[in-house]
């Protein structure tokens, strides 16, 4: 996966943001830490391997996505929730390294040092009862994420097309006033 290529995309969409909403010079670094969190809290949810009072702890990974059509609605094809919402947490993830500097620092740093294999729930526990708060912890969640995509099956190629989709709808919603 290019990252710098990801990394490049979130700055613009960034700067899109505080352009349209007259956020300059402002730190933003802590509202991103809590979108991230709620975007993971999010992501928990279409996961829904910690319900453990629900018989139903399959992830939602295919959805039918229907819509009027004349007088009768219709399946017009299938969204994948699960990585709906994992790709909003890369994005909030994206956008705390850049707004820190991180993502320069991550060009030096060797990613098999810092990433592990890591469970849905140890990731979770983590990020909720740990601040995000240097640059190797940054660093860690980021690539720990990913390698976390990939542990639920999730491609190179479907994180990137998902992440490209997303930014586009980003990008598409700051021009509507959203």
């Amino acid at each position: 996966m290019d990252l710098k290529q990801l990394f490049t995309m979130q700055a613009e969409l960034d700067k899109h943001i505080v352009d349209e909403k007259g956020l300059e010079g402002q730190d933003l670094t802590q509202k991103k830490i809590i979108a991230f969190k709620v975007e993971l809290g999010e992501f928990l949810n279409e996961w829904r391997g910690f319900k453990f009072w629900s018989k139903d702890q399959t992830p939602r990974i295919s959805v039918p996505i229907k819509r009027w059509i004349g007088e009768i609605k219709r399946i017009v094809g299938f969204k994948n929730p699960l990585l709906e919402e994992y790709i909003d947490g890369v994005h909030f993830l994206l956008s705390i390294g850049i707004e820190r500097g991180y993502d320069k620092w991550l060009e030096d740093q060797r990613k098999s040092d810092v990433s592990n294999s890591v469970t849905v729930m140890d990731f979770a526990e983590d990020i909720f009862n740990n601040p995000i708060n240097s640059a190797g912890k940054w660093l860690k969640a980021l690539l720990d994420y990913i390698s976390l995509g990939k542990e639920l099956g999730f491609s190179d190629e479907d994180i990137f097309n998902a992440y490209m989709d997303k930014n586009a709808v980003n990008h598409t919603r700051q021009e509507s006033g959203y």
